[in-house]
């Protein structure tokens, strides 16, 4: 049996992110949220997207629904001209100034990325530049597992647990202290979307 849909979201089919979705709309009310839905009733609904990568691709429709999966609605190509690097993305922020999302922060997406592949490459460096799998195989297979961890070894993994614990809350309390001003993160379910007045058939 399929559970009766009580929770949906209008969504959008395209092929990677090549549009950006500026507004939702359903019954005329903004819908950045999933909604409810009374089943068997008509909704009128609208999606304005903003092109942002330049092509032919094919846009549909789409409602997800919760325990159901997408329902796809009729799709159309659309073609995007001019040059992806022309595209932005401006918004207001909460304390008046102007960010455009397309490019904001990712200096420290970078940072950050190659910060920890790093520290994951160094840690794998660690523990790979002795024999790894034949010598181990054959000092477990003959029951010397505890020989293979030298003191050496634990200090070195404690120092990483210890640095990575430290850099974490150092790099949480530089990131608090840059960006003091939050919002929750904007969650919910919204209700009593208006249908559709459809004449009963005579």
């Amino acid at each position: 049996t399929v559970e009766k849909p009580e929770v949906s979201f209008l969504n959008i089919g395209i092929p990677g992110p090549v549009f950006i979705r500026a507004a939702s709309y359903i019954g005329g009310q903004l819908v950045p949220r999933s909604v409810t839905l009374e089943l068997g009733k008509t909704y009128d609904f609208k999606v304005l997207l903003k092109a942002r990568r330049p092509g032919d691709w094919h846009v549909h429709t789409m409602m997800n629904v919760q325990d159901g999966g997408p329902i796809i609605g009729p799709g159309k190509f659309i073609r995007i001209t001019g040059s992806m690097s022309q595209f932005t993305n401006p918004v207001t922020t909460l304390t008046g100034k102007t960010i455009d999302i397309e490019t904001w922060g990712l200096g420290d997406i970078y940072f950050y990325s190659f910060l920890w592949i790093g520290i994951g490459i160094a840690w794998m460096w660690y523990w790979c530049k002795s024999p790894v799998f034949v010598p181990r195989l054959i000092a477990v297979q003959a029951g010397k597992a505890d020989s293979l961890i030298s003191d050496t070894d634990r200090k070195v993994t404690m120092g990483f647990i210890a640095g990575t614990v430290a850099l974490t809350a150092i790099l949480m309390s530089s990131t608090n202290s840059a960006y003091p001003v939050t919002i929750p993160i904007q969650a919910g379910l919204m209700r009593d979307m208006v249908p559709l007045e459809i004449p009963e058939p005579t």
